[in-house]
């Protein structure tokens, strides 16, 4: 799913929340599309500003037919709408992640509690924000936990 973006430059302030009604009306148009085309199997996939848009879309979306969440670089906390998840998470951060990655990571792994089995949190070992040269890492946690949790 494209979401909205802003120039290259452009700071946090531009983002949130000035784009994210529209990120959430993308994600639920996505979702609607996924569910119709592939059933009720469907997860999300999101990364850094995508996991900050898609925790808006949950907390906006309480009937949302995403069965599964593998959320990459939240940089802070979910949000308390993300409590007691109706969907599994994946919370993954890399060991050299940003700052407020790796320093919030206990406060997403007290809401990864929270949601159903096979909710787990995984660091990545040597990777960093964009997990680069740790791809094969990242794809295996998240192909594992994904036929795992979409069974």
């Amino acid at each position: 799913i494209q979401m909205p973006v802003q120039a290259a430059d452009a700071r946090s302030e531009a983002y949130y929340p000035k784009l994210f009604p529209e990120a959430i009306d993308r994600i639920r148009a996505a979702a609607k599309w996924l569910a119709a085309k592939e059933g009720p199997r469907v997860a999300i996939v999101s990364h850094s500003l995508g996991s900050w848009m898609s925790n808006a879309y949950f907390d906006e979306t309480p009937d949302s037919p995403f069965r599964a969440w593998a959320c990459l670089g939240l940089t802070g906390g979910y949000s308390w709408g993300a409590y007691f998840s109706p969907r599994p998470l994946l919370d993954v951060y890399g060991e050299n992640d940003l700052e407020p990655s790796v320093d919030a990571a206990w406060r997403r792994r007290l809401t990864v509690r929270t949601a159903p089995e096979g909710a787990r949190q995984v660091m990545i070992a040597g990777a960093d924000h964009f997990y680069g040269k740790k791809e094969e890492e990242l794809a295996a946690a998240g192909a594992g936990w994904l036929g795992e949790v979409l069974r």
